[in-house]
């Protein structure tokens, strides 16, 4: 049985590397300036700065499992309600629910830390704290979002990617500009007419490091995961100059 784990991890591990190289290869014959900037960005940020983001990300690896850890606290403390619960829906659903408010929470402000950074080389846990009506809208956003990747999924890959790149940049233009989450959809729709393609292969690129980060015994994400918020708020600052780029 022993064997058998084993060798199903060295499988896992296996296809993750070689989907990730394989798919390294291809942006290879795409290259791009600003895709190329961004992750050096990201690379030389966290060399110069590891302990700030490891603490960062620490603080939103703590956020998004509260609920978790809550759950686990009634079950531990106060049985009887835990036992009770498990048979009813309401249950799962609040804690889904409150996860999913957290976890946003959690986005939205390592989202603005890494803004701050890209700007002018900030690093403060202050801009960790997002306003409440900006983060109001930043959940609605989120969930609609999510929606929106999750029906484009059902129907197949290509429009879960359409929807995905022309929308990438709400969260940036929320907690930057502090509008409201219809304008940061209308906004990001502009920003990324003409270049969807090359914004889903660098998320696509995103999704292959953070998961690399995580084969690495977990360790690598608290590299991994700044690596990539940072890369993504600079390619967001460079679309939002002010510069005319080819269709």
């Amino acid at each position: 049985l022993a064997a058998g784990n084993a060798i199903g991890v060295i499988l896992l591990v296996g296809v993750v590397l070689g989907t990730f190289f394989l798919f390294w290869s291809i942006l290879a014959r795409f290259r791009s300036v600003v895709r190329d900037k961004a992750l050096a960005f990201g690379l030389h940020s966290i060399r110069s700065h590891v302990p700030f983001f490891v603490v960062m990300t620490t603080l939103f690896l703590l956020i998004i499992f509260a609920p978790s850890l809550v759950e686990r606290v009634v079950r531990v403390v106060i049985p009887q309600i835990w036992y009770s619960a498990q048979s009813n829906a309401w249950y799962d659903r609040i804690f889904s629910v409150l996860g999913f408010i957290f976890y946003s929470y959690a986005l939205a402000g390592v989202i603005a830390v890494a803004l701050a950074y890209v700007k002018d080389g900030t690093r403060s846990f202050r801009s960790f704290l997002v306003k409440p009506m900006r983060y109001l809208h930043f959940l609605i956003a989120n969930v609609l979002y999510t929606i929106g990747l999750i029906i484009g999924s059902v129907l197949l890959l290509f429009p879960a990617a359409w929807f995905g790149a022309k929308f990438f940049f709400w969260p940036y233009i929320i907690l930057e500009g502090d509008v409201p989450f219809w304008e940061a959809f209308k906004r990001s729709a502009t920003m990324t007419r003409g270049a969807k393609k090359e914004l889903f292969l660098f998320w696509y690129l995103t999704v292959a490091i953070t998961f690399l980060g995580i084969i690495i015994l977990g360790i690598g994400y608290l590299i991994a995961f700044p690596v990539v918020m940072l890369a993504s708020a600079y390619v967001y600052r460079e679309m939002s100059k002010p510069k005319t780029r080819d269709s």
